[in-house]
């Protein structure tokens, strides 16, 4: 019964990394609110989570969620907010396109047009995974 409490015992590092992941989820769910910013919050979780997941591998944890999270919260706010402008701009075009297939008759070519546009999302997909992005 000792050996739980030991701050380097198995369960208390699972324990610790669990209340970072917790902090973590609060920051990015905090920082959504005004949904503006989903798309600097998103960017911010995924680049501490990398930082966590390398200090991690390493068998530190000398990163702090809070200070890590709104650093690069700051610094990808612009950027990452433009993407996440593009990307509703293009969810609005699909939406248009949806509604008008969907026309007055109620909709019975909808499923044709949502069959196209995901074959033709697979196969962009597939190309986009052909790249070498490295």
């Amino acid at each position: 019964m000792k050996n739980v409490f030991d701050p380097d015992s198995p369960a208390m590092v699972f324990l610790r990394r669990l209340m970072s992941l917790v902090q973590l989820n609060l920051c990015w769910a905090l920082c959504c609110v005004p949904l503006v910013s989903i798309g600097a919050s998103t960017v911010s979780l995924y680049g501490t989570v990398a930082a966590l997941e390398k200090d991690w591998q390493k068998g530190e944890e000398s990163i702090e969620v809070f200070p890590c999270f709104f650093r690069l919260f700051r610094r990808e706010f612009r950027q990452s907010t433009l993407l996440m402008l593009v990307k509703l701009g293009a969810l609005a075009v699909l939406l248009a396109e949806f509604l008008r297939a969907a026309g007055p008759d109620g909709g019975d070519d909808l499923v044709g047009e949502l069959l196209t546009v995901h074959i033709d999302d697979i196969e962009i997909r597939m190309v986009l995974a052909d790249l070498d992005l490295n």
